[in-house]
């Protein structure tokens, strides 16, 4: 379906081991310091949700480190049999416990410690994935005219959904206040027609589609490539299914160096057909990241959509 002109002016007004000793192999990592083996698994704040490709570390094996794998499970074998401290990050995220050889333990984030924010949409409501994932406690709704005067560096991610104001994008305060938030260390998410606020603040790091981005067709179980390791893992294939419910979604042309393409795959817009087009996008800029998605979880999400949000907005 195509949106129609009063929704479009609605959306007009988001390692391995660095050592060549000890290597990890998947999650499992022998630490080559006792003979002992401790293991257990990261999760979301909800307890449930796997944070995969997540670091974990040993305080009792210096330099050890694992990976968690799909299950967001991870092993040191041959360490001490003494208590350690494990902690687990990925992204923006922390977890730390104590434990001893021989008892799993389980490294959940704590919602408290992080404070995201978000600008709600007409088209998209990623805080309703956070949520999900168990950060309700951690998010702040922002408005448009937010970004221009909030204290943004408080937060560690900032959601941008489809379907905000797009008037504010052209303002110079705000994209200053989002190259700084970034730059500083924040990680910045925008999906689909909030395009203009990445396009503004950080022209050319992500080429979108001439002259009209915002021409993508409808299309129902797109078999789209995955091409980030983390994200492979996370759904065990390199294929996933992408729904377009509606029209005039927002088509990116390219990601230049040393920017990187996440997901790709085949686009049909008004005028032409591309057998391979990016659908995320990402980059970073000073110590933060930002993640560009052309789709998003509105009513379109198929299972694999699903997966892949909640592990990026896990890695961001």
């Amino acid at each position: 379906m195509t949106r129609t002109l009063t929704a479009a002016l609605a959306a007009a007004a988001l390692c391995a081991c660095g050592s060549d000793s000890p290597k990890a192999t998947g999650s499992r990592v022998d630490c080559k310091a006792g003979t002992s083996t401790l293991g257990g698994t990261f999760f979301a704040p909800n307890g449930t949700t796997a944070v995969v490709g997540g670091n974990v570390t040993i305080s009792t094996a210096a330099g050890c480190q694992a990976v968690t794998d799909q299950a967001g499970a991870f092993t040191f074998v041959n360490v001490p049999s003494s208590p350690a401290t494990i902690t687990g990050k990925k992204g923006f995220l922390t977890a730390t416990t104590t434990g001893t050889p021989g008892q799993p333990l389980t490294l959940k984030v704590d919602p408290a410690s992080l404070r995201l924010a978000y600008v709600p949409g007409s088209f998209d409501q990623i805080e309703a994935v956070l949520t999900r994932l168990g950060f309700a406690a951690s998010l702040t709704a922002l408005t448009e005219t937010d970004l221009a005067t909030a204290t943004l560096s408080q937060y560690q991610g900032l959601f941008l959904n489809c379907g905000l104001d797009e008037t504010y994008a052209t303002d110079p305060t705000t994209q200053a206040k989002l190259r700084a938030y970034v730059g500083g260390g924040g990680y910045l998410y925008a999906s689909d027609w909030a395009f203009s606020y990445v396009e503004g603040a950080y022209p050319g790091k992500i080429v979108f589609l001439s002259p009209d981005p915002r021409s993508g067709e409808a299309a129902s179980a797109v078999q789209a490539k995955i091409l980030d390791a983390s994200l492979k893992t996370a759904l065990g294939k390199s294929t996933a299914a992408i729904n377009f419910n509606l029209s005039s979604w927002v088509v990116i042309d390219s990601v230049p160096a040393p920017g990187q393409v996440l997901i790709s795959g085949p686009v049909t817009t008004y005028s032409a057909t591309f057998a391979d087009k990016p659908f995320v996008a990402q980059f970073s800029d000073g110590t933060g990241r930002v993640t560009y998605t052309s789709f998003h979880n509105e009513a379109q999400t198929t299972q694999d959509m699903d997966r892949l949000l909640e592990q990026m907005l896990l890695g961001l």
